[in-house]
C-alpha cells in the first residue's frame, strides 16, 4: 500500500485524530502488563527505524540525522519523528512509515514533526496541519 495524497486539516481535526490513537492505546493498555506494552512498542519502533533507514539517515535522541526519534517514551500508538518538510515528502518517508505500520500490523499513527505536523495513518491517509506556509507550498507544487 502507498501513502495517499496529503490532506490538509485544521489543528483541531489533527489533534482529535492523535487523541483517538492515544485513547485506543489507553483502552488496550489496561489489558496488558507494561512489559508487554513496551515489547509491542519496541517491535513497531524497530520496524519504523529500519524502514526510515531505507530512505534517509536516522538518529536516536534528536541530534544528527534526517529523521530523529526516541525509543525512550511511554509505549503508545503514536510515534513522533522529527525531520523537515522537504525531506519527509521527497525521501519516501511517508511510505516508509506506512510500511512499518503494515509490517507490524499495528494500529499506529506516525507523526512527522517538521515545524508543521504530518500524520500517517494505518489506512494510508496522510493528514497535515501547519500554521506556516510549508505544507501549502508543498501542496501547490504537487498540484502544479
Amino acid at each position: 500500500m502507498k501513502a495517499k495524497p496529503l490532506q490538509l486539516v485544521s489543528a483541531d481535526e489533527f489533534r482529535a485524530t492523535e487523541r483517538r490513537f492515544e485513547e485506543a492505546h489507553t483502552a488496550r493498555a489496561g489489558h496488558l502488563p507494561l512489559s508487554e506494552q513496551a515489547a509491542d512498542y519496541d517491535r513497531f519502533y524497530d520496524a519504523l527505524v529500519r524502514h526510515l533507514g531505507t530512505v534517509g539517515t536516522h538518529c536516536e535522541g534528536f541530534s544528527d540525522g534526517e529523521f530523529s526519534t526516541s525509543r525512550y517514551v511511554d509505549p503508545s500508538d503514536l510515534t513522533v519523528v522529527v525531520s523537515d518538510t522537504a525531506t519527509v515528502f521527497r525521501s519516501g518517508a511517508l511510505n516508509a512509515a506506512l510500511a512499518a505500520i503494515a509490517e507490524t500490523g499495528a494500529q499506529h499513527m506516525v507523526v512527522f514533526d517538521t515545524g508543521s505536523y504530518i500524520g500517517v495513518l494505518p489506512n494510508g491517509s496522510v493528514l497535515g496541519y501547519s500554521e506556516s506556509e510549508d505544507l501549502l507550498v508543498y501542496e501547490r507544487s504537487r498540484n502544479a
